[in-house]
């Protein structure tokens, strides 16, 4: 491949460039970026991912030379205030040395949408040992001569309220005989859009009566006459639809439709059981002195200040049957009063120790390749207006490559929980670990990953990291949303550092879980077939009942 202006690109060897000429180079640690390591960077990133993009690592040890690119949303010389969003990941490279000098390396994208190149100078094979990180954007953005933005696409996918599986890329929609789907001119808003439109159409030799009949329902008659195999819907609660066949239903403010269950539409209103029915607070009993002798009112003024302070079992009101919140526990020096361990079908147990980092967490035994479960004291529910049950924590998985760590989110039995997580263990599918939300159970087929102990899917999600996964700390946060009485849908987000790749974060798409009963679990964690793990900072938020 022919090197384009390479007399140029020898000149950038000498200057900042690429990047921005009031970027100061200097990382975390002080150190300084050679000027001879980066020598040209062309980037096209969507409107979406941020205005600014700066390189947050580098690293070269004696075989590789590694480059991540973040975007933040504005760039230091912006007078719009300090940067409180996020940086998102957006591209990288990993070569092996020696490389090409002045050559266009292609990027390979972290965000959708994001493509583009990067070339080198003579000092990416000079410099070894080199590990720089730049949390600072000031420190290390590209000039805006290497960083072009595009609009984002206005449609990224077709799917099904409520369903995780869409359809991307390119989508051909075929009618039928009798359907037919074309483009068309709408108002929407006030304003005129192209649109799909699925319509009914009568095919040639055919009539608009039997057109009907093909869609109509199963039931061979007329529901209005009482003469359907099973009696069918014509009113809800003595309200007939209009002349056109149609009941409107009007919402007040605030509600919103979430999906469909498959037995009907999902309404969610922001009003919760706090708000309803707010806690009631009992005051103790303090007891009236009625006594006139001034010996009896001293006695009994003594005795109503003991009793006062330390008032009888009969008088305490009982505890509220539910109440809502968050519990966590840093599992720094105990279990305390929220969680317990628990036997599953290995053997072992926890300790409380110092964590690679140094500072005291929770422990799976070094050494012992069973089955660990923490799980809590009292039981929980997701209350019938919808509100989300969220369990977290920080898993740390160590001893490469069967390191693994896991929310419990619905545990019933031993052989029946839901669970979500991550593991380092190597497979064909995923030869950089892998992000999962699965379900324990004693029956069904195996999990092809085979981490053991029986555990099943019933409904399942296997994902792949952005970037290898490694012995670093993850912040796990798995959301339950109930959508009928047995169905549920459950997300994974995870945060880390990586240490060549910098800031991390995977964001899984909604996995739906069949028969599963939000009533009356316990939530907790747990390692299977993990030497080690290391477990801090953990919280359930949503409804709680006791015991």
């Amino acid at each position: 491949m022919a090197i384009v202006f390479e007399d140029w690109l020898a000149r950038n060897e000498q200057r900042k460039y690429p990047l921005h000429d009031l970027a100061l180079g200097k990382a975390d640690n002080n150190a300084e970026l050679p000027d001879d390591i980066i020598t040209d960077v062309n980037l096209t990133l969507p409107d979406s991912a941020g205005k600014a993009v700066y390189v947050s690592s580098v690293g070269i040890t004696s075989s590789l030379v590694s480059l991540t690119l973040l975007a933040v949303p504005n760039n230091p010389l912006d007078t719009d205030g300090p940067l409180s969003t996020p940086a998102v990941p957006v591209a990288a490279i990993r070569l092996i040395r020696p490389i090409v000098p002045y050559k266009n390396y292609p990027l390979e994208s972290l965000y959708p949408g994001v493509t583009g190149w990067i070339s080198f100078g003579t000092g990416a094979n000079k410099w070894e040992g080199m590990h720089l990180l730049f949390s600072d954007p000031e420190k290390s953005w590209l000039c805006a001569r290497c960083v072009r933005r595009t609009r984002d696409l206005p449609v990224t996918g077709v799917g099904k309220v409520g369903l995780s599986t869409r359809l991307t890329g390119l989508v051909r929609l075929s009618g039928s005989d009798n359907i037919s789907i074309t483009k068309e001119r709408r108002i929407i808003d006030a304003v005129e859009r192209d649109v799909l439109v699925f319509a009914l159409k009568v095919p040639t030799g055919s009539t608009l009566q039997e057109v009907l009949k093909a869609f109509a329902a199963p039931c061979n008659n007329r529901p209005v006459e009482n003469t359907c195999v099973s009696p069918g819907l014509v009113s809800l609660n003595e309200v007939e639809p209009d002349e056109d066949g149609n009941i409107n239903l009007v919402f007040q403010n605030g509600a919103e439709i979430i999906g469909d269950s498959g037995d009907g539409m999902v309404i969610d209103y922001p009003l919760g059981l706090s708000q309803v029915c707010p806690p009631k607070t009992y005051d103790p009993y303090e007891p009236v002195d009625d006594c006139e002798s001034s010996d009896s009112s001293s006695s009994s003024s003594s005795s109503s200040s003991s009793s006062s302070s330390e008032p009888s079992s009969s008088t305490i009101p009982p505890e509220p049957s539910s109440s809502s919140g968050a519990f966590c526990n840093s599992l720094e020096t105990g279990y305390g009063s929220l969680l317990q361990p628990i036997s599953g079908e290995g053997l072992g147990t926890w300790q409380f120790a110092a964590s690679e980092t140094g500072p005291t967490r929770l422990i799976t035994m070094s050494g012992q390749l069973v089955h660990h479960i923490v799980n809590t004291v009292d039981l929980f529910r997701i209350f019938n207006d919808g509100e989300d049950i969220v369990v977290s924590g920080l898993v740390r998985p160590t001893q490469t490559p069967s390191g693994e760590g896991h929310m419990i989110f619905s545990y019933k039995t031993a052989n029946n929980f839901f669970f979500a997580g991550l593991t380092l263990r190597p497979s064909s599918l995923y030869p950089n670990g892998e992000f999962f939300i699965g379900r324990k159970s004693s029956g069904g087929p195996a999990w092809p990953n085979a981490l053991g102990l029986g555990y099943n899917f019933l409904a399942s999600g296997r994902f792949a990291p952005p970037v290898a996964l490694a012995e670093v700390d993850y912040d796990l946060s798995v959301r339950v949303r109930r959508i009928s009485s047995n169905t549920a849908q459950a997300r994974l987000t995870v945060t880390w550092t990586d240490e060549i790749f910098g800031a991390q974060a995977y964001v899984s798409p909604w996995v739906p879980l069949l028969s599963i009963e939000m009533n009356n679990f316990r939530v907790g964690m747990g390692a299977v077939y993990s030497p080690s793990s290391e477990f801090a900072n953990w919280c359930v938020e949503g409804g709680r009942l006791y015991e």
